[in-house]
């Protein structure tokens, strides 16, 4: 992949040949549609116990009963698209939540439990 002006790497590390008087921004990259993603149906007892007592705390009651409606035959989730527990926790801990609200994720869930979407967006 060399070039007359050497290999450029982008933030991404893909390496494109190198052109004199080329500066590479960055390259397309599409991202993939959701019919692209293997879906599989995901069981979240834990999720659930943990949804049902945060949800009671803050009177989100109805917000509860759409989810375990939705998940009551399985979660359906795509397999790639998720942030570990330790993700979440770091993203919440930048966000400024609160050492309760970040332990309660940390005792409840493993750090490699793999949140996806549909949990994320009921929990925030």
């Amino acid at each position: 992949l060399g070039g007359p002006g050497g290999d450029h790497t982008t933030k991404y590390n893909i390496v494109r040949p190198g052109k004199d008087g080329v500066e590479w921004d960055d390259f397309l990259l599409a991202l993939p549609e959701r019919d692209h993603l293997a879906s599989f149906s995901k069981e979240v007892p834990l999720f659930i116990r943990y949804l049902k007592v945060v949800t009671d705390k803050e009177g989100r009651n109805e917000a509860f009963m759409a989810f375990l409606e939705r998940a009551k035959n399985g979660l359906v989730v795509e397999s790639d698209a998720y942030i570990t527990a330790e993700e979440l926790l770091a993203v919440m801990w930048k966000n400024g939540y609160s050492d309760s609200e970040r332990n309660a994720i940390q005792f409840t869930f493993p750090n490699d439990y793999k949140f996806h979407y549909p949990e994320l967006s009921v929990m925030f």
